[in-house]
């Protein structure tokens, strides 16, 4: 097991609304890609700007400090889900987000029947997988990953 410097100074790694109504829904229709890497594909009933979710990456990379080219993120329906860009997503069941750690893919369930979601369960969700997504260039194992055994979970989302 590797273990982790936690001397980091962890900071700035909560985020604001930015005084936008928790409320509105965003969409986009084309691939949206930041300077970070993160690419967001056509996406409807997201909670989140895909500026904001650059940011989220951003801050999370500073909580860990690490640097790496973001995944891609997708907002889905898990219960319409049956493929995404090659990753079958049928039976995902009722989380709010899932990370693939091989394509490096991050799906966000948009169900409208399983939450009550909004800015705040997005923006939490998307820090908690990217938190997964950053863990693998610090040489994380793949069981400690899944199985959520890093400090990071709690410092960084």
């Amino acid at each position: 097991m590797i273990v982790v410097s936690m001397a980091i100074v962890l900071s700035a790694c909560g985020s604001n609304t930015g005084g936008n109504s928790c409320e509105i829904q965003y969409s986009t229709t084309s691939t949206q890609i930041g300077a970070s890497g993160l690419v967001l594909e056509p996406s409807q009933n997201m909670y989140v700007t895909f500026n904001q979710i650059e940011n989220l990456y951003l801050e999370s990379e500073a909580c860990m400090g690490v640097v790496t080219p973001g995944p891609t993120v997708i907002f889905t329906s898990f219960s319409e889900c049956t493929e995404v860009l090659g990753l079958n997503c049928e039976g995902l069941g009722g989380n709010l987000g899932q990370y693939s750690i091989g394509p490096q893919l991050l799906l966000m369930n948009t169900a409208e029947n399983a939450f009550d979601r909004n800015c705040v369960t997005d923006r939490d969700t998307l820090k908690h997988e990217f938190v997964h997504h950053l863990l693998i260039p610090l040489g994380v194992s793949i069981e400690d990953n899944v199985n959520h055994n890093s400090p990071f979970f709690g410092l960084c989302s």
